[in-house]
């Protein structure tokens, strides 16, 4: 108690987040810890809420978690407060926004305790919130208290990782009594010292409290002392004594409870124990209170502890258990419960061949889809493995199992469903579906080359109708742009398109619409890929936003993309779910190559959180990546090395499919000081460069870098390679200034030829990538210098050393400055230039001194965003940087720190 306590006065007096995770074997008294810590919790002056889950109760998507917000007389959250969070209920990454947003204004009215008992049995979606929440809500007055059985449950691994700062938890371990408290509280219950057979019974109850208690009141109710048996049937029969000494219809309304597993309403159970009155089941609720079973509430029942309820729903015959829970999923149903609280009990009523029950779980999987993946998966596969071949309804539950199973990314999986499905279909439109949501899956994967031979294959099956022919055709027309030529996937997409058109499907125009603009992205024409995502953002909605946007960069067009960046954050409210990943991703390029090195690192490191939140290993590796190229430009190889490590080690498929990963970790090789294992861990990726698999090779800031690898390794071959890619990328995209600016410049450094280097340093100019400018200026004056013409070469090599110094490239600016001295320059601006410091005012970043000074004022995280036209992930990005620069570690420190002193 003292160290929870302390704890929870940490959070009210600093106004920073805490928290607990209490662990222990069932029965030795967390749920008693935890609601002891909550009354105390109170006292101090703190809002509390608690909520105990179960494992019936668990499939409802976020349903524990807003509860908790919800319940009690003096709930968290308001009705008005509430409506945002629970219009988010079933999409992850708006619900989490919303519940972070709702907390840390009303945390900033009042400190907040928030505790979950049981945590082990969280559906999906509340152990993603609860994982991410209190990092977000690291500067709020906000205490978390978890207790589990589960000691290394991966949420609490997660939780419990890291530093406090963060939010990181502390443990406590709950332990067994001892012997002697155990045959104490015995000798309490009994009214006497208990006699040799009861203590050694006592001692089979390995310390747990709640376990003695049961075992004693089991012995008390039959007059026995001892019993031969394992402890659990000693559980089960104690409780079973309990029932034996109330009305049938009590025990009935016990029964009942104990599988309907959340709180029962009277008016519920009235109807599921045979249309009995209310009063009745009152009466009963009543009964059952007696022996300390039930308790009754505001018109319901419940447990009063979960091991009580286990043990009557162990005791129940498994027949009884499955047909109680059909009639509560029916009912359910008929009272227009949504799917995924029905599928609550129709899950543990399924039995094989039925079919009523499958589609009840069929139906709940597709509701769940978004919101809990994993979770609608196990429910499909569930109602599919429940059905036979030949059932009405197995073929159609088994293809929206392929579906499901593609969305959720389990690509082995929907190919092993849809082989069973196959096996048993004759008929070409049904096998023609089947084949489309598997190549799906397979794409998805990155299994571009088995997804195009299925496709091939499936558009050899006979009696496919106009609408699934022309999406096969659309989708081998996508799946081309992987694994053949640019000119035949583009071909093959045209004529899909057609095929599309005449058909009038939507999905196969989608397919070849995207089948189009992939085939022009992966060879370079970014111009016509720019043609084919605008409509495809235009009829299809915001999810292509984010390759529209790449192609304006591509073309030079950063101001038009700035503004659809901007519009893209306001339409989708600052963070959609299904725009989020790929505008930051945007993001982080266009203050990349804008040289916004800060603003990049920013929004880099907040995508990386969010695939660690996410679990997804591209976001992670990607942005790691980007993170260490951002350090290397700054200088410090062991900052890069140290960054690149936060994405995980890569497996070798990550590796190929995340080319961004190879070409840092090539870089960093080189910075290193071995050019030659540079060259030799980057050739690959520059031999393929022109089988046009991936459309890294036209991303023309990195060929500058290959060159000087190349140079560095005095490989000839590898620097051709290089410079005929950067030459090629400026043909394919004419009157770009930073692709011709960089093939003209690389030609010419290669070759000694100042003609080319002048005109590639004119066409710089028109670049607005202040790094490919200062490149060529640096290459420039790197050639005047050697061809003796120092005071021109100078010139230009301050030129590039000014530009590196404004956007803090300090490894360029250092070399500049190191060729320069070599060659008997020297510049004033020398002895100015410094490196940022760590701590205090002078370490934050312009924009996360917008964000201090916007906090300070008493700006949540959502309006600060709205204010700056940013993320809201990126503004809590930048508030923990504050925090972490300052020395604070909440809102209200922060606050004081700039009343105290206001920043220049």
């Amino acid at each position: 108690m003292a160290s929870a306590l302390g704890m929870i006065r940490t959070v009210v007096r600093t106004g920073q987040s805490g928290g607990l995770a209490v662990t222990g074997e069932a029965g030795i008294g967390k749920s008693a810890f935890v609601s002891a810590v909550l009354k105390e919790a109170s006292r101090l002056g703190a809002v509390c809420a608690q909520v105990q889950t179960d494992r019936v109760g668990r499939i409802v998507p976020g349903g524990p978690l807003l509860t908790a917000l919800r319940d009690g007389q003096d709930p968290v959250l308001s009705a008005d407060a509430f409506a945002p969070v629970q219009a988010a209920a079933g999409q992850p990454l708006l619900l989490l926004d919303a519940m972070a947003a709702a907390l840390e204004k009303r945390a900033a009215q009042q400190p907040i305790v928030i505790a979950v008992d049981d945590a082990q049995w969280l559906d999906d979606l509340s152990a993603f919130v609860l994982r991410s929440l209190p990092r977000r809500l690291a500067g709020s007055s906000v205490a978390w208290v978890l207790a589990t059985r589960i000691r290394d449950l991966p949420l609490l691994e997660a939780l419990c990782t890291g530093e406090p700062k963060d939010g990181a938890f502390a443990r406590i371990e709950l332990g067994p009594l001892s012997d002697d408290d155990i045959t104490a509280m015995a000798h309490d219950l009994l009214g006497q010292a208990p006699g040799p057979l009861t203590r050694g019974m006592l001692e089979r109850v390995q310390g747990s409290p709640f376990l003695a208690v049961m075992v004693v009141a089991g012995m008390l109710d039959s007059r026995k002392r001892d019993d031969p048996r394992d402890l659990p049937g000693v559980l089960i029969r104690a409780a079973r004594r309990r029932l034996q000494t109330i009305p049938d219809q009590a025990v009935e309304l016990v029964q009942l409870a104990a599988v309907y597993g959340e709180p029962l309403p009277f008016d519920d159970a009235a109807v599921l124990l045979g249309g009995v009155s209310t009063t009745v089941v009152a009466r009963s609720a009543e009964e059952a209170e007696t022996t300390g079973i039930l308790r009754s509430e505001r018109g319901t029942v419940s447990f009063r502890h979960s091991l009580i309820r286990e043990a009557v729903y162990a005791d129940l015959p498994e027949r009884t258990r499955q047909s109680t829970h059909l009639a509560c999923a029916r009912h359910l149903r008929e009272s227009g419960c949504d799917a995924l609280t029905v599928a609550t009990h129709a899950r543990e009523a399924i039995t094989p061949g039925n079919e009523a029950v499958a589609l009840l779980l069929a139906e709940a999987a597709g509701d769940a889809i978004a919101a809990m993946p994993q979770t609608a998966v196990e429910l499909m596969m569930t109602a599919f493995t429940a059905l036979r071949p030949g059932q009405r309804n197995w073929l159609t539950v088994g293809e929206r199992c392929v579906e499901l199973l593609s969305l959720a990314q389990r690509s082995t999986d929907a190919l092993n469903v849809a082989d069973q499905l196959l096996a048993y279909v004759d008929d070409g439109e049904a096998a023609g579906r089947i084949e489309i949501a598997v190549s799906r899956a397979l794409w998805s994967a990155g299994k571009w080359a088995e997804a195009e031979r299925r496709c091939r294959d499936a558009l050899k099956l006979r009696g496919l109708s106009p609408a699934i022919q022309s999406r096969l055709e659309a989708l081998h027309a996508l799946t081309l742009s992987r694994v053949s030529s640019p000119s035949i996937a583009r071909s093959a997409a045209e004529h899909a398109l057609a095929a599309a058109e005449a058909a009038g499907d939507a999905v196969a125009r989608e397919f070849a619409l995207h089948a189009l603009a992939e085939a022009a992205r992966y060879c370079g024409d970014h111009r016509t890929a720019l043609s084919y995502f605008r409509r495809l953002r235009a009829e299809f909605g915001p999810a292509y936003a984010a390759q529209e946007i790449a192609a304006l960069q591509h073309l030079d067009r950063y101001q038009h993309a700035e503004t659809m960046l901007g519009q893209a954050w306001q339409q989708a409210g600052n963070d959609s779910a299904a725009v989020l990943p790929s505008l930051l991703y945007a993001q982080i390029w266009q203050d990349y190559n804008l040289a916004r090195l800060d603003d990049a690192e920013t929004t880099a490191r907040t995508l990386l959180t969010l695939g660690q939140e996410l679990g997804s290993r591209v976001y992670q590796l990607d942005t790691a990546a980007i993170i260490a190229a951002l350090a290397l430009l700054r200088g410090d190889v062991d900052d890069a090395r140290r960054r690149l490590a936060l994405g995980g080690s890569p497996e070798p498929e990550e590796l190929a499919h995340i080319p961004v990963l190879t070409l840092v970790r090539g870089w960093l090789t080189a910075e290193e000081g071995d050019a030659a294992s540079a060259v030799e861990l980057l050739t690959p990726l520059l031999t393929a460069a022109l089988d046009e698999r991936d459309p890294w090779p036209w991303k023309p800031g990195w060929m500058r870098m290959l060159t000087r690898i190349g140079i560095a390794a005095e490989n000839a071959d590898f620097t051709a390679r290089a410079v005929d890619l950067a030459e090629q990328g400026a043909r394919r995209n004419p009157d770009v200034a930073t692709f011709e600016a960089i093939g003209l410049g690389l030609r010419g450094a290669v070759d000694g030829d100042l003609d080319q280097l002048a005109r590639a340093a004119r066409l710089a100019e028109g670049s607005p990538r202040p790094l490919v400018r200062a490149g060529v200026y640096e290459d420039y004056g790197r050639a005047l210098v050697l061809d003796g013409d120092v005071k021109a070469g100078g010139e230009r090599l301050d030129q590039a050393w000014a530009v590196y110094d404004e956007v803090g490239a300090d490894s360029a600016r250092a070399e500049v400055q190191r060729v320069m001295r070599a060659a008997g320059l020297k510049r004033a601006g020398w002895r100015t230039a410094q490196t940022r410091p760590s701590e205090g005012w002078a370490a934050l970043t312009e924009a996360e001194l917008r964000v201090a000074r916007l906090i300070g004022e008493g700006h949540t995280n959502k309006s600060a965003a709205a204010e700056l036209g940013i993320s809201v992930n990126t503004v809590g990005t930048q508030l923990r940087s504050v925090f972490a620069k300052l020395g604070v570690r909440s809102r209200v420190q922060l606050t004081n720190k700039l009343n105290g002193r206001t920043p220049s």
